[in-house]
């Protein structure tokens, strides 16, 4: 399900991804303030009332994660992993919240689904 809906602000493209059951949300694009990650967190939560959490990704980089919040976010974490791995097995070390190096991964026994391919919207 593809949706495309822009005002005279900013678009930004995200995934929802359900890891064991807690749909999160990832944004594609990591050089948002503060204060435009709050507004594009409230902005999907109001859109999409299953989602939980929102994070901030950027594929093309090191694997990296922010969380609009701050918080560490392990659904988040997983659903990021899954995205860097395209969806294979493996591990990797992220930053999370560039503070914290861990270490995530998909294995046979992990599975993320993605529920909506990507949606394009004006926040």
């Amino acid at each position: 399900m593809k949706s495309k809906h822009c005002r005279p602000s900013f678009c930004v493209e995200y995934s929802i991804y359900i890891p064991a059951g807690n749909d999160t949300a990832l944004v594609y694009g990591l050089d948002y303030t503060q204060q435009q990650k709050k507004l594009i967190n409230n902005a999907i939560m109001e859109k999409n009332s299953n989602v939980e959490q929102v994070g901030f990704i950027d594929s093309t980089k090191k694997p990296e994660l922010q969380m609009a919040g701050g918080k560490f976010c392990e659904n988040a974490t997983r659903s990021a992993a899954f995205v860097y791995l395209n969806g294979k097995k493996g591990s990797l070390q992220m930053s999370v919240n560039t503070t914290d190096i861990i270490n995530a991964g998909v294995d046979e026994n992990v599975k993320v689904e993605e529920a909506i391919r990507t949606i394009k919207e004006d926040i």
